[in-house]
């Protein structure tokens, strides 16, 4: 576009026409990273002696936008090139392109713990040397693992540990066989357990008293 100028030299009226053929420069960050579902903010700025004018947006996505400032959601996790349309008060245009990478949101997943009950060690008053059988219900599919544990003045001294797979409903596990229990001098014992399940969530301290007898 040409711009006229009036100016007087020496007594004499010149006019000047200067010509505007450049586009605006451009300022912006490079955006992002994002999260599908989540509005990226954008945000640009320029610099023209003409004047800027107006904005224009190309998300990437097949959506458009306007202004120094907006905000866009992505529905579909991937990389994107953001551009931004700059035209200054003479029509001139500059475009620039920045990256874009948009993450899948995270999964709410499973965040109940699995829940323990009935659970009982039979027999609960064991002769030396006989087997002794935990039964346990459970909630969800959970790995079980236990401390047991014998009361030795008034502390409680760790023993063996054990652990288990426990499946829905009622469970019926090995506690100690008949080597383990030779091991067990008579006393008060307790099983001290906690199950985990598939996504990490922990159950409420298990604890479960028995006796060995001379």
């Amino acid at each position: 576009m040409r711009r006229a100028v009036a100016r007087r030299a020496h007594g004499e009226a010149r006019r000047t026409v200067v010509l505007d053929a450049a586009g605006p420069r451009i300022t912006w960050a490079a955006p992002g990273p994002g999260t599908v579902g989540v509005a990226v903010p954008l945000a640009v700025s320029a610099v023209d002696w003409s004047g800027t004018t107006s904005f224009t947006w190309d998300f990437g996505d097949g959506t458009t936008g306007t202004g120094a400032s907006t905000a866009h959601a992505y529905g579909v996790p991937s990389a994107y090139a953001v551009r931004v349309t700059a035209t200054d008060g003479s029509g001139n245009t500059t475009t620039e392109q920045r990256p874009l990478t948009v993450a899948a949101a995270a999964k709410s997943g499973d965040t109940t713990p699995p829940h323990l009950t009935e659970a009982r060690i039979r027999p609960r008053h064991l002769p030396v040397a006989r087997p002794a059988r935990l039964k346990v219900t459970s909630s969800e599919t959970a790995r079980l693992r236990g401390v047991v544990q014998r009361r030795h003045h008034g502390h409680w001294t760790d023993v063996t540990t054990r652990s288990w797979l426990l499946r829905p409903g009622k469970n019926t596990r090995l506690l100690l066989g008949q080597v383990k229990q030779l091991q067990l001098t008579p006393g008060v014992y307790r099983l001290q357990a906690i199950a985990n399940d598939r996504t990490g969530n922990k159950s409420t301290v298990l604890h479960v008293r028995f006796y060995v007898l001379d």
